[in-house]
């Protein structure tokens, strides 16, 4: 429990982007006409690699 309350924000963070990124998606393929779908994949791409660096930095915070 004391983990959820301390993470309690980049819980609620990686929640919204879950939820935005079909509409983020679905907006910039219609404005660069690309496929939604293949939008979505960049954009999913983007926010796990942008999450495991955040972790990763944490990581290496705690270890010190």
């Amino acid at each position: 429990m004391e983990w959820m309350r301390r993470h309690s924000r980049g819980i609620a963070l990686i929640a919204l982007i879950a939820m935005a990124t079909p509409f983020a998606a679905q907006l910039v393929g219609r404005l660069t006409a690309l496929d939604p779908l293949l939008v979505a994949a960049l954009l999913f791409i983007v926010v796990a690699v942008a999450i495991a660096g955040t972790v990763v930095r944490r990581k290496d915070r705690d270890d010190d």
